[in-house]
């Protein structure tokens, strides 16, 4: 059985439905809510309903009189919304995650337990992480073993393209989902943070080639190994992302790292400048250091997320 927001029309589409009730004007005003008619009228259609039905719910708001009008359906397809001449309701006229946790209306909290949440996000979330652990891994090798540049950039890409891929998934699925969660802005926010990392260290990994790189220096093999540990923590902190007190754990070993990062990066750029250096290997390694240390700042920017979406949601 599936739960979906059907558009605004004149009454309910006919074609294929099994069985409609609208439920009686319910006052937000005066606060008498008939709950019995409202749990009997969807109850009833919902126990009708076979698994191969679409269960439907509609609301409507009367600006002039403060009603809401509420109306389950049972159908025997989803309906078109071109056949009925109907238009999808914007996403601020139906109830998300976001109006649950910031409202105590009664009226969106009941109709919320008759619509499942799509779970489905947190194992995305996971999946997305562990894209980002296999990537901090194969540049962590890239620069402990430079006779495989080729190779490892190769692989690099082909799962920053499966990471890419994941966040478009995960981004339909907002739109897609009536209730989420948790809010959509943290769910995109998450996703984003996790791809904005992947995608920064291809880039390492593609000017490890571009500038022609041979030889790798100490520094460097030191911030991606720093990395490798970040992404570790992240990976944890996703899997953990309920339990707020697991997730703060990871966050603090993810800004240690941080700060680790940062002293090595500060180290390596000073001893590039020292005495007389060639002016092409200033140019090369400033370059990649300073992007190894912009992906441990991005390390620590989903530590951040994180914690505030487990907090938030706890």
């Amino acid at each position: 059985m599936e739960l979906i927001v059907v558009g605004r029309g004149r009454g309910l589409p006919r074609m294929g439905v099994k069985e409609a009730s609208p439920v009686p004007h319910i006052s937000r005003q005066s606060g008498r809510v008939c709950w019995n008619e409202v749990r009997s009228s969807a109850d009833t259609l919902a126990g009708t309903a076979s698994s191969a039905d679409f269960v439907e719910c509609r609301k409507e708001h009367c600006r002039t009189d403060r009603l809401l009008h509420v109306y389950v359906t049972v159908a025997r397809q989803r309906p078109r919304w071109g056949q009925f001449g109907l238009q999808p309701l914007p996403r601020a006229a139906i109830f998300g995650l976001s109006d649950l946790n910031a409202t105590s209306d009664p009226i969106v909290l009941m109709l919320s337990r008759l619509i499942p949440r799509d779970e489905e996000f947190f194992a995305l979330f996971n999946q997305l992480a562990e894209h980002l652990r296999t990537t901090a891994q194969l540049l962590d090798k890239l620069f402990a073993e430079p006779h495989r540049t080729t190779e490892l950039v190769k692989q690099i890409k082909d799962v920053e393209h499966q990471a890419d891929q994941l966040v478009l998934v995960i981004n339909v699925r907002i739109d897609k989902s009536f209730i989420t969660p948790i809010d959509r802005e943290d769910i995109h926010l998450l996703a984003s943070r996790l791809d904005d990392v992947i995608d920064r260290l291809d880039g390492t990994a593609r000017r490890v080639v571009m500038l022609h790189i041979d030889e790798v220096r100490e520094p460097a093999k030191q911030m991606a190994h720093v990395i490798l540990q970040a992404s570790e923590h992240i990976a944890k902190a996703v899997g953990a992302i309920k339990r707020p007190h697991d997730v703060a754990l990871a966050a603090r070993e993810i800004k240690k790292l941080e700060e680790e990062g940062d002293a090595l990066y500060h180290s390596a750029v000073g001893a590039l400048f020292a005495g007389t250096p060639d002016p092409i290997e200033v140019i090369r390694w400033k370059e990649v250091y300073e992007t190894l240390e912009i992906a441990i700042d991005q390390c620590m920017g989903v530590a951040n997320a994180l914690h505030s979406i487990s907090i938030k949601n706890s």
